[in-house]
């Protein structure tokens, strides 16, 4: 996903691999947001796109095209309203995994960043540039994707400036832990109309692991964990393993309480009426009440922690008992 200010709004624009592109547009980056539209269902085998309005107001969207073994980095000519593509795409890059594109107009150039596999290095974050936005690009290296430590690489990011003219970077670290993919924040500067981020270490940028923060005011906010279901409408920090099916819950059958309903799954360990948060730092406590009175014959629930290792602490009901349970990676414990 990509989401852009252009004509004072906001852009968003979607692309799936099988399904294609989608846009929506807001006033305010909390919404209300347009309805989804399709742009376009031919542009399949492609992701990480990214829409760009040069100094002309000119709109393209560049991606990936990964459909071959060596990727094709493309730009495709985009209607004003940003709701069609006007030609089939021209390929001003290919590389080995060469994505996570991000586009640029800044001094007279041109600017693409993305991300790409060199001599071996996996996933290093990469920054073309042109006076032509269809080139020929100069490539410049902006992290070796080296030197981090067990947070190598740091890659997929996006440069943004600031309001007092300052630019920064935001990237993740591919260092999987439960908590997903960290995020890393640095410093940008420019020299010779090149981004170095971080530190500069002869010529390319170095994660500065102690920095001031780019905006002296604000506080750190950490999404709500607790919640007592009080509202009418889920709280933001709960998703679905799935899209969510209607009527599998409710808010307002029994005030103050989640009401939860078996929903058949779509596979094995495709389980679609699991109600899930995203774990917050590395240590924590987790306490969930349940009233397990409503279950019906052969029916379970509980907890479960829902990622690469997998685990459940859960009820069961069987021929009016009710028994309590742990899997972990599938293999019943007791």
């Amino acid at each position: 996903t990509a989401l852009r200010f252009h004509d004072n709004k906001y852009w968003m624009y979607v692309l799936d691999p099988t399904e294609g592109l989608y846009m929506s547009t807001a006033q305010h980056p909390e919404g209300p947001w347009d309805k989804l539209y399709c742009v376009s269902k031919e542009i399949v085998g492609h992701d990480d796109g990214c829409p760009f309005w040069d100094d002309k107001g000119n709109a393209y969207f560049i991606c990936a095209d990964f459909r071959r073994k060596i990727y094709d980095i493309k730009i495709f000519r985009m209607s004003d309203d940003g709701k069609k593509l006007l030609d089939s795409g021209t390929v001003i890059y290919q590389g080995r995994i060469a994505e996570a594109v991000k586009a640029y107009y800044r001094n007279g150039y041109y600017y693409f960043m993305h991300v790409e596999t060199v001599n071996g290095i996996n996933r290093q974050q990469w920054m073309m540039r042109s006076r032509n936005i269809y080139g020929p690009y100069e490539h410049k290296l902006l992290l070796s994707g080296q030197g981090h430590g067990k947070y190598d690489p740091i890659t997929q990011g996006t440069l943004f400036d600031l309001p007092n003219g300052n630019w920064a970077y935001i990237g993740q670290s591919n260092y999987t832990t439960i908590w997903g993919w960290p995020i890393v924040l640095a410093p940008v500067t420019w020299i010779d109309d090149w981004p170095i981020i971080g530190a500069e270490t002869s010529g390319t940028g170095e994660i500065a692991w102690q920095y001031k923060k780019p905006i002296k005011n604000g506080k750190c906010k950490r999404p709500a964990s607790t919640d007592e279901f009080e509202k009418k409408n889920l709280s933001p920090q709960w998703e679905f393993n799935f899209q969510p099916v209607p009527n599998s819950y409710s808010l307002t059958e029994r005030v103050g309480y989640l009401r939860m309903y078996s929903v058949k799954p779509l596979g094995h360990e495709k389980y679609r009426s699991v109600l899930l948060q995203r774990i917050i730092g590395k240590h924590g406590d987790i306490e969930v009440r349940a009233d397990l009175r409503g279950m019906t014959g052969n029916s379970c629930g509980g907890m479960c922690v829902y990622g690469k290792e997998k685990l459940r602490f859960f009820v069961q009901k069987e021929h009016g008992k009710m028994y309590v349970r742990c899997k972990i990676d599938g293999q019943q414990n007791y």
